[in-house]
């Protein structure tokens, strides 16, 4: 039982020290001209709302994070959207008019699609990125 203990608090010390070097304090910073999204150690849902959305970067570490795209409206396409995901899981929803083309890398984890059939007119979005020791989820809303 003392091992399992030991054990314990020694992974507990260990992800501390990580949040603490990585500087992963769990404050969400959004950026909305670059749509930079950062979350670190939190479960989290993040609305993009925008009337000219250009792209994004988001960035999950050892966390839970949601991210709803259905109110962003592209006006000029193609957009990219970057995604990081490491020991966490990312949701990301987006529009169902939107033609999705993905590019993610993925290391002892795992990156879900759902199929979908676009509409060449509608806007197209790039969405790239790597998955390490966790999930990334694509769902259309």
């Amino acid at each position: 039982m003392h091992r399992t203990k030991r054990v314990f608090w020694g992974l507990c010390f260990i992800a501390i020290a990580v949040m603490v070097l990585l500087n992963q304090t769990g404050v969400l910073n959004v950026t909305l001209s670059a749509g930079k999204i950062i979350i670190g150690i939190l479960a989290l849902a993040k609305y993009v709302n925008s009337t000219d959305f250009r792209g994004a970067s988001v960035k999950n570490s050892f966390g839970e994070l949601k991210v709803y795209f259905d109110k962003a409206i592209v006006l000029t396409s193609p957009i990219d959207i970057k995604l990081s995901n490491s020991f966490g899981e990312l949701q990301v929803f987006v529009p169902k008019n939107w033609n999705v083309k993905l590019d993610v890398n993925v290391f002892a984890g795992d990156c879900k699609n759902e199929p979908h059939t676009g509409n060449e007119d509608w806007p197209q979005v790039r969405i790239s990125g790597d998955v390490s020791f966790g999930e990334i989820q694509i769902i259309y809303v």
